[in-house]
């Protein structure tokens, strides 16, 4: 799902930082906050958890995610928000940050719905650069918020057919759909859409 590898303008991007390190947190905000980006932070998995299932719909733009954390690791703070009932709790990307890099953590990083795991310490031309990756390509075009706005209607409706028949049978409607249904829907691949003419 990466669109980008070159650094990008990443201001008012939203971030979301998972350390229980004081010191690490205390460094990795004020450089993502010197990059422009705006930062919130939690101390543990279920802290931050609970702040995206607070938060509003595609209010982060990305999450960095501690691993070796207290009260809730990253890996099943992961999982718990790619469970969520919201809309963007699949797509959000979620990177990894941990000291063991070796292919296994990589692999249960993955099966844990982390989009990208990287290895302490950080570097944090790497870790702006993975950023831009992720998020560069919400700020170049306006169609992830046209589609954000079906997705909120069809996200909430998706378990009646009916919802999406209602609506005038024109191409460009059922291709806007189709597209956030393949972004945004859980089981979208299950979700028939009506066919063009």
């Amino acid at each position: 799902m990466r669109r980008s590898s070159h650094p990008a303008d990443l201001t008012d991007l939203h971030i979301l930082v998972v350390e229980d390190n004081e010191l690490n947190l205390e460094i990795a905000v004020f450089s993502l906050e010197a990059a422009g980006l705006n930062v919130s932070t939690a101390i543990n998995g279920l802290e931050a958890v609970r702040l995206f299932e607070k938060s509003n719909p595609y209010e982060y733009d990305i999450i960095l995610m501690d691993i070796m954390m207290p009260v809730m690791n990253g890996l099943d703070a992961a999982k718990a928000i790619r469970g969520l009932s919201r809309p963007d709790a699949p797509t959000v990307p979620i990177i990894a940050l941990s000291a063991n890099a070796f292919a296994e953590d990589i692999q249960k990083s993955k099966n844990a719905g982390i989009n990208e795991h990287l290895a302490k310490p950080l570097e944090m031309d790497k870790v702006l650069k993975v950023i831009a990756s992720y998020c560069k390509w919400q700020k170049e075009t306006d169609t992830r918020y046209v589609l954000h706005i079906f997705s909120e209607f069809l996200f909430y409706k998706k378990s009646d057919y009916q919802a999406i028949c209602h609506f005038p049978d024109n191409p460009i409607f059922i291709l806007l759909t189709s597209q956030m249904l393949s972004l945004y829907c859980h089981n979208a691949e299950t979700f028939l859409l009506p066919q063009m003419p």
